[in-house]
């Protein structure tokens, strides 16, 4: 059966006789130019030769693809190791996950623990086809009841909270008898729990206690309130509708809610926006100084002025300043109420001369209602041509940069107290569309289970930056150590921060493998 491709990314490893159809296009589009000749005539042709060459260069990245990846692939199993030999202690390169499409090789290497055989798949690496590959000649029929991937650019899937106690997760969707024992099994749990016989009632949720009521053999596990789950179908079954998770289990869908995550988004710098970029990262009325005959300051809120909404990118921002022990921001308030500069327009009556500028109109905020994204110079340890991102942990800013320039800006979260983010410049080491995150050991207090973290760049241990669907504080600490990205912002993050994650793979590892990582750089301030 063909899966509906379950990733998405771009591939940027071309095979070189790609790379060379190009450079014979550039090299035959310069010498049909005049070489060089800046003529309307010359730039025309220059424009015609390089649509063709555009065109060749498709066509012959077809050839290329057919000749040395002939067979077309579906990954069907849960999720596959690529390695970077025909061998089950290989090197991890990457992973792919059911549903993802891609190129094989018409090879075939067994060895130990995978008869079926190994292929070599494009770019790089090898799968063994045992473990869960369709492969045909053929490209696969479009599934036209799955949503592709581009359809939804902000998450890889449809996530859903449990919002009951003690959800069931399914092996499959079960009869109603089946539901109606698992239903019995978290009644009986209840019931132990308010009898306060907490140690028995673990002991009947591990399946310890031969002589109570069994967990029925078609739960997987039941679900903490407050655990997501990922969706990529609904099915339904005797008038009942069941969520079809990744993973291919069934929850009841009326015990979930879906959560979509919040829209805010990062800006793109340039010409027109540029570093320093202030946002408000709390709803804030900005205040007018009066100075005290004493030396002492008083802060009073402007009459004139509306309360700013929290993550409104704030022009005008001047400094931080000290006053007084109140550490503020100081903003010339005509670039907020006069953005294109009329306030400072304008000429005499009298003479016709032009009017003297007036003195900025300066306002404060204290220093926690803005977030200020501002520009860091290259570590040294990131090559010159890498982009890297700067995360700040003073202002829960990140700004993407490629080389010296900075050309993306966005707030984020990082660690509360006790989860801090750790400081220093990291490669990336791992890249996943989407990882589950959990930490449900026993007597834990703040158990969590988020499956799925989509867009996630592991960059030191189990530290990574990810989208974040389930709040929406951004511009304030609030992970667990990893730094949280609103959903658009981790995806734009995701696509554009090497290593690229080739079409129809899950994701790439950069530790001892050809996939060259971007780099992060967290520093207190």
């Amino acid at each position: 059966m063909w899966f509906r491709t379950g990733t998405s990314g771009s591939m940027e490893r071309e095979c070189w006789q790609v790379k060379a159809a190009v450079a014979v296009a550039v090299v035959t589009s310069y010498l049909l130019s005049g070489c060089g000749s800046c003529s309307k005539k010359s730039e025309k042709r220059d424009e015609q030769a390089h649509a063709e060459a555009s065109d060749e260069t498709v066509a012959a990245k077809d050839v290329t693809m057919d000749a040395e990846f002939p067979l077309h692939g579906v990954v069907t199993g849960v999720q596959l190791i690529v390695r970077d030999r025909p061998h089950p202690e290989g090197t991890i390169v990457g992973w792919l996950r059911a549903g993802g499409n891609i190129r094989l090789r018409d090879d075939a290497t067994k060895s130990p623990r995978c008869g079926s055989g190994w292929h070599s798949i494009y770019p790089v690496g090898w799968v063994c086809i045992g473990q869960g590959i369709s492969m045909g000649e053929q490209a696969p029929p479009r599934d036209e009841e799955s949503v592709p991937l581009e359809a939804k650019p902000a998450l890889p899937y449809t996530y859903w909270y449990v919002k009951d106690p003690l959800t069931p997760e399914y092996h499959r969707p079960p009869t109603r008898d089946e539901q109606r024992a698992a239903s019995a099994f978290v009644d009986r749990y209840n019931a132990l729990i308010e009898e306060e016989r907490e140690e028995k009632a673990a002991k009947l949720l591990a399946g310890e206690l031969q002589d109570d009521v069994a967990p029925p053999a078609v739960v997987r596990r039941y679900l903490d309130r407050g655990f997501y789950v990922t969706g990529v179908a609904t099915e339904e079954r005797a008038s009942r509708t069941f969520v079809r998770t990744a993973l291919g289990r069934y929850v009841k869908k009326v015990q979930l809610e879906e959560r979509w995550g919040s829209e805010f988004h990062g800006v793109e710098l340039g010409e027109d926006l540029k570093l320093p970029l202030a946002w408000v990262v709390r709803t804030s009325h900005p205040r007018l100084r009066r100075n005290r005959d004493d030396g002492s300051v008083k802060w009073i809120k402007d009459p004139d002025a509306e309360p700013i909404e929290r993550h409104t990118i704030l022009p005008g921002w001047l400094k931080r300043e000290n006053v007084a022990g109140d550490i503020v921001h100081v903003i010339d308030w005509n670039q907020v109420t006069e953005p294109n500069g009329e306030a400072n327009a304008g000429a005499n009556a009298a003479t016709g001369e032009p009017t003297k500028e007036p003195q900025p109109k300066i306002r404060y905020l204290r220093d926690w209602y803005l977030a200020v994204a501002e520009q860091i110079k290259r570590p040294k340890s990131v090559p010159k041509t890498s982009r890297w991102v700067h995360v700040s942990l003073r202002n829960q800013t990140l700004v993407l940069y490629e080389g010296d320039v900075p050309v993306y800006a966005t707030l984020v979260s990082t660690g509360v107290s006790g989860h801090e983010t750790p400081t220093g410049v990291f490669a990336i080491r791992r890249k996943h569309t989407a990882d589950t995150m959990a930490a449900i050991g026993a007597g834990q207090d703040d158990r969590y289970s988020i499956e799925d973290v989509p867009w996630t760049q592991y960059f030191e241990r189990s530290f990574a930056l990810h989208g974040a669907f389930w709040h929406s504080r951004f511009g304030l600490v609030k992970s667990h150590g990893c730094v949280n990205l609103s959903p658009p912002d981790a995806r734009v993050i995701f696509d554009r921060l090497d290593p690229a994650v080739p079409e129809g793979w899950f994701g790439v590892s950069t530790e001892e493998t050809p996939f060259h990582p971007g780099w992060v750089a967290v520093t207190e301030t």
